[in-house]
């Protein structure tokens, strides 16, 4: 899985390490791994508006099943992103997934809408588990930092 996580006006401020490694393995041309490079303008419109909606609180999050292909392989991702904060414009964390193994036979096709019928239904199906399992975890964990943390009883000795 590979990570970035964007500011408000969609600049990489931080990667992890496999977005790193995916990056130097398929030639990635932004000096410093992409820090410092506006994530939004690489990406298609689309994918670009729904990203700034995503930012201005106007949806809670998203997901997107791609083409990352190079010249060796076909290759399909997955985007899962989420806001940072719940307090719009906010930053994003996107977290990116290869599902090629995953993908049903025929999902060579150079873009989505090239699959074969069932094919197409089984790669959108399958993007929509790892973004429903992404997301379940990621509601989890802010759901614990959110949770008050036990205090102790005003008798206990802590408060003596």
């Amino acid at each position: 899985m590979t990570i970035a996580i964007l500011d408000a006006n969609g600049i990489i401020t931080d990667v992890n390490q496999g977005w790193r490694d995916f990056g130097a393995a398929n030639g990635l041309v932004w000096s410093h791994a992409g820090l410092g490079e506006n994530y939004l303008r690489h990406c298609t419109p689309e994918q670009s508006d729904r990203l700034r909606e995503l930012i201005a609180g106007r949806r809670y999050d998203l997901s997107c099943l791609y083409p990352c292909h190079n010249i060796d392989r076909a290759r399909w991702m997955v985007v899962v992103a989420v806001p940072l904060t719940f307090e719009p414009p906010t930053g994003l964390l996107l977290m990116h997934f290869d599902i090629t193994t995953m993908m049903p036979p025929g999902a060579a096709a150079v873009r989505l809408e090239a699959l074969p019928g069932d094919s197409h239904r089984k790669a959108v199906a399958l993007a929509r588990i790892v973004e429903q399992a992404t997301l379940g975890a990621v509601a989890l964990e802010r759901m614990r930092h959110a949770a008050p943390r036990e205090r102790p009883a005003r008798s206990s000795p802590a408060h003596r």
